[in-house]
């Protein structure tokens, strides 16, 4: 049966290319079709993090190490207290309270 109007949404793709191949072409990675905002943004999120390591696995270890740091920091200082919103993956918040 053929649509008479688009249905309300979004076509994810994620494609790479390897600056060292000759030919120069992108490979599509995966794709998503979702149907709301949140589901796209949430897509986009799992598609980076899942392709992250394999560009520059040292860069990825790096920012992770240094999210643990900041997350241990949060949680160790006195004059704030740590939130995890539940936002994605979880989104860490650090609230300072007033006085």
């Amino acid at each position: 049966m053929l649509m008479n109007k688009p249905l309300p949404g979004f076509w994810c793709e994620c494609w790479t290319e390897d600056l060292s191949d000759t030919t120069g072409q992108p490979t599509l990675r995966a794709s998503f079709d979702a149907y709301t905002v949140p589901q796209a943004d949430r897509w986009v999120a799992i598609a980076l993090r899942t392709i992250t390591p394999a560009l520059d696995p040292d860069a990825s270890d790096a920012s992770t190490v240094g999210l643990r740091e900041v997350s241990r920091m949060v949680r160790d200082d006195d004059r704030l207290v740590p939130v995890l919103l539940p936002l994605g993956d979880g989104l860490l918040v650090a609230l300072k309270p007033a006085g």
